[in-house]
């Protein structure tokens, strides 16, 4: 149902895009747009369902995030038990009096207001219906224009809360209370408009404000919910988004939470930036100088910057749109963000969104890290590339400047997440799709290219996280993490890349960082710099154990088995766990040498050492070195560009 809906809402913002774009070249030259009425109904019909839709699923999927509970999971949908449209408008209605019945007290003090208690316990119905479009546009119909633009700062005034928050400070994403009202909104103006008295309503928060009040109420109101593309795009042109930079932090979260309608309502502004990016260019420095630049002025921090960092990734299709498959309007504009904010003051808050530009572009990310590349010594360009290995790149960074922007959110591992859960979703596929042509083949250089590339990447983003953290203590980190998880889980690394049920980044971090002896049998008061060159041995070797479950995983069977191999072995060393998998690096490690030494004549047993033939022995160690050598090569690259 999720899924269902999160594509009607994609296919209506398409809808809307593509119309607005063909009216406006039938207006340019004099052509009646009429037939376009048709599609702009698809449009409104899309729009009048999908409240119904959320309601079902939201119903559906109550029980799915309480699993700690017996029973939960989803639920049964009944009709029957849901209100039809006169009794949901009758309802509303009935909300909006009781709420304008209750004696607000003003903003202080921050507990024990009289009026807090019943003003919770309204909006808690409100939140319970606020996927029912007739319910919604009814409550904000008998609000009114002022009582809906005053809406949230009422409840701020009069809600206790246990972090205070200035009256007219900008939202916080934790905020509850605002964001059920913002949703509940969206669903009205999604699918309300018919309910009477409400279009009223839809107009004044689409209408420049009267005053900064209204202004205000409005940017808190939209900064949450889910609108039409359209709607809100022109919603937040005229409640003050402009190419000045001079926006409230609300309207910054409306466009970070509706992508289509931020790139339409940042064209509107600045022009089609498919081809000359130019002047989106200076839209976006003006708008990080004044959330994080001279001339800021709010002294706000990270709230500025999130919301501005959200609005970035939405416009750059990294919330709704997939890797390798992104619209040219999108592909634009994230183009140009890779290659403007290398060279601007960022604020903390912005950081991690722009860590998920990086994921969702983990294709263009890693065309642009091969250094073996004939196109390495190319300029960034705004236009596509097929990498040797058969990915379709929608344009082409430079190795410079994608060793540059990968620095943007090197500084902690936080940050880093978005990015590494990106190249997990890449690798998997890439990896997988190698596997396939190669089992087929009986070439290994299409693997060869994949995992030399991938080891580019690892490369670069070492040499970022080196150069702006001053070490590489965040790889300890990363390799504790993995560890942590393999050995709370009991499963090997194979698991990590395949699993639903974890974090995509570890599959990254599996592919990418070997399980050393360091991090198996202790911590030491060095850092990593002082221990690189230790643990290399460990590592090289944990990262071909690695390698041969995930190629095991993609169908390259073994010659011996880790069971028939445990079941030979002389020594008993356990290679094999209960099930007859290999056991987890840490396991053997924790066996010592032995442990060690009972891989390798596993990887032996099954082809390593041989010249020829594709054997997984020979695989695993294979692409080990493959993936060492582009991690080498690329880390010593990428340095160079700070000379």
């Amino acid at each position: 149902m999720r899924a269902f809906i999160t594509t009607l809402e994609h296919g209506r913002d398409v809808i809307g895009e593509q119309s607005e774009r063909i009216r406006q070249l039938l207006t340019a030259a004099e052509v009646p747009a009429t037939a376009l009425r048709p599609i702009k109904e698809i449009e409104g019909w899309i729009n009048s369902e999908l409240p119904g839709l959320r309601r079902r699923g939201a119903t559906i999927q109550a029980g799915d995030d309480l699993t700690w509970l017996p029973g939960a999971g989803l639920l049964p949908y009944d009709e029957g038990k849901h209100l039809s449209p006169e009794e949901a408008r009758k309802n509303g209605t009935d909300l909006a009096k009781r709420l304008m019945d209750v004696e607000p007290v003003g903003s202080v003090p921050w507990f024990g207001r009289t009026s807090s208690e019943e003003y919770e316990k309204l909006i808690e119905q409100l939140a319970a219906n606020k996927n029912d479009a007739d319910y919604t546009a009814a409550f904000f119909a008998t609000l009114g224009v002022q009582g809906t633009l005053g809406l949230p700062v009422l409840l701020r005034e009069n809600l206790d809360s246990s972090r205070p928050q200035a009256t007219l400070g900008p939202p916080r994403p934790d905020d509850e209370v605002l964001r059920t009202v913002s949703q509940a909104l969206g669903t009205a103006v999604t699918g309300g408009s018919h309910v009477p008295g409400f279009a009223k309503v839809m107009d004044a928060v689409r209408q420049p404000g009267r005053s900064g009040e209204d202004r205000f109420g409005a940017s808190l109101l939209l900064s949450s919910g889910k609108f039409p593309a359209e709607w809100l795009a022109g919603a937040v042109l005229a409640q003050g988004f402009s190419k000045t930079g001079k926006t409230s932090t609300g309207l910054l979260y409306a466009l970070g939470n509706n992508p289509a309608a931020a790139r339409r309502a940042i064209t509107t502004l600045v022009g089609p930036y498919e081809k000359d990016p130019s002047k989106l260019k200076e839209f976006l420095k003006n708008h990080n100088d004044r959330v994080h630049g001279p001339y800021d002025g709010s002294k706000i921090g990270v709230f500025d910057d999130d919301a501005f960092g959200r609005m970035l990734a939405a416009a750059s299709g990294a919330y709704d749109e997939k890797d390798g498959e992104h619209s040219k309007k999108s592909a634009a504009f994230a183009f140009t963000v890779m290659t403007t904010f290398d060279d601007l003051e960022l604020g903390e808050g912005i950081r991690r969104h722009l860590a998920e530009i990086a994921g969702a572009y983990a294709t263009e990310i890693t065309e642009g890290a091969g250094i073996g590349d004939a196109n390495m010594i190319e300029d960034s360009a705004l236009k596509p590339v097929t990498s040797a290995f058969g990915t379709k790149s929608a344009f082409t960074l430079s190795p410079k400047d994608t060793y540059r922007f990968l620095k943007t959110f090197a500084d902690s591992a936080e940050n880093l997440a978005p990015f590494d859960e990106g190249m997990g979703r890449f690798s998997q596929k890439a990896i997988a799709d190698a596997a396939t042509v190669t089992r087929k083949t009986g070439d290994v250089e299409h693997m060869d290219q994949v995992f030399r590339a991938l080891g580019n990447v690892r490369g670069f983003e070492l040499a970022a996280v080196e150069k702006v953290q001053g070490n590489l203590d965040l790889l300890d980190k990363q390799r504790d993490d993995l560890l942590v998880f393999v050995r709370d889980t009991s499963i090997g690394v194979t698991s990590t890349l395949t699993a639903t049920t974890m974090p995509v980044a570890l599959g990254w971090l599996a592919l990418s960082t070997g399980l050393s002896a360091e991090g198996a049998f202790g911590e030491d008061d060095k850092t990593r710099m002082d221990r690189v060159n230790k643990d290399d041995d460990f590592a090289t070797l944990g990262r071909q154990h690695t390698y041969a479950q995930i190629l095991m995983a993609n169908g390259f069977e073994p010659k011996v088995t880790p069971a028939q191999f445990q079941a030979t072995y002389p020594h008993g060393v356990a290679i094999a766990d209960v099930h007859g998998n290999l056991r987890p690096f840490p396991e053997l490690l924790k066996q010592g040498n032995k442990g060690l030494a009972a891989f390798e004549k596993w990887a032996v047993a099954n082809g390593m050492g041989e010249k020829n033939g594709i054997t997984l022995g020979k695989l695993s160690d294979d692409t080990a070195s493959w993936f060492e050598g582009g991690n080498k090569r690329g880390r010593e690259r990428a340095l160079l560009f700070e000379k």
